[in-house]
């Protein structure tokens, strides 16, 4: 695997100053890299690693026609769509499980609903999940380490079973501008695999700091630090000639608070929905004691 030691390219303000801008050829210096490599930071620190051709086709195969089902719009990501109205950039769904997050009180660790609706396709795109787990095992083995620490203290109901990920977060023809990943564990790393079909052009993952950038087929992984700034090309070609599957693959931060299935049910259904500041909000009973000087139950 050939070595690339990088330079800091832009200073951190103005690298910060790009945060949910889009990106272009005009960002990095050269060619993007397509071959297996290990880029470092100047501190000596690794910020990606490009594996290719390590995915099983079969594997590949299946999770294409999986995961290509998916279908909320990336609007919902508000940096990271750029601020995209609906319809306007791409795809981007949440699959595997979910930590204790949601709207007006619901709070409760669970299956995403692309994957509750979907138990076939989820169960299709497994193996391919599993081979990228693999390839973290083997490349970054301290940080998969690290990962699979919290894995085993978490509720095996609420891992993506056999790997160190609870949670894929599945883009389709999705540019992503400027941003950094959160919820995270930061002591793992980032893991994203792609899935191509079609005749397209861009879609490189650019770093602007470093002014460089990766591009990734089909059975290639891309291992990163994704808490850098970080965004990708315009991804063009004929409309409905093409598709560029993202996956990206990680342990949520918020997991290690999880119960079992049964007792995260328990607790939704007795929790109490108050008001505090204008705004709902879900506590438990333990919890109701401590909210209520502040509340006023909810109509």
């Amino acid at each position: 695997m050939n070595p690339i030691h990088l330079k800091t390219e832009l200073p951190d303000a103005q690298v910060d100053a790009l945060e949910k801008t889009f990106l272009d050829s005009s960002a990095f210096d050269g060619d993007s890299i397509a071959e297996d490599v290990v880029a470092y930071k100047p501190n000596g620190e690794v910020l990606f690693k490009l594996i290719r051709n390590v995915i099983p086709m079969s594997a590949c195969k299946k999770a294409w026609n999986a995961l290509r089902t998916v279908s909320s719009d990336a609007s919902h990501r508000i940096v990271a769509s750029g601020g995209a109205t609906q319809g306007e950039n791409g795809v981007s769904e949440t699959v595997g499980y979910l930590d204790r997050s949601g709207r007006h009180g619901l709070h409760y660790c669970r299956l995403t609903s692309w994957s509750m609706n979907n138990a076939k396709r989820f169960a299709e795109a497994i193996p391919f999940f599993r081979a990228a787990d693999r390839v973290f095992a083997h490349h970054m083995p301290e940080r998969h380490k690290a990962q699979m620490a919290k894995v085993r203290a978490t509720d095996p109901a609420f891992i993506v079973h056999g790997t160190a990920f609870t949670t894929v977060t599945v883009n389709k023809n999705f540019q992503t501008a400027v941003h950094k990943d959160s919820g995270d564990l930061k002591e793992g790393f980032g893991v994203i695999a792609c899935l191509r079909a079609g005749e397209f052009t861009g879609g490189e993952m650019v770093f602007p700091k470093y002014r460089v950038a990766v591009k990734f087929d089909t059975q290639d992984v891309l291992l990163c630090d994704v808490h850098e700034w970080h965004g990708n090309t315009r991804i063009v070609g004929t409309e409905g000639m093409f598709e560029r599957i993202s996956c990206v693959l990680y342990y949520r931060t918020g997991m290690t608070q999880c119960l079992s299935p049964d007792k995260e049910l328990k607790r939704l259904q007795n929790r109490k929905v108050i008001v505090v500041n204008g705004h709902r909000r879900g506590i438990t009973q333990e919890e109701t004691s401590e909210g209520e000087a502040d509340a006023k139950p909810s109509l």
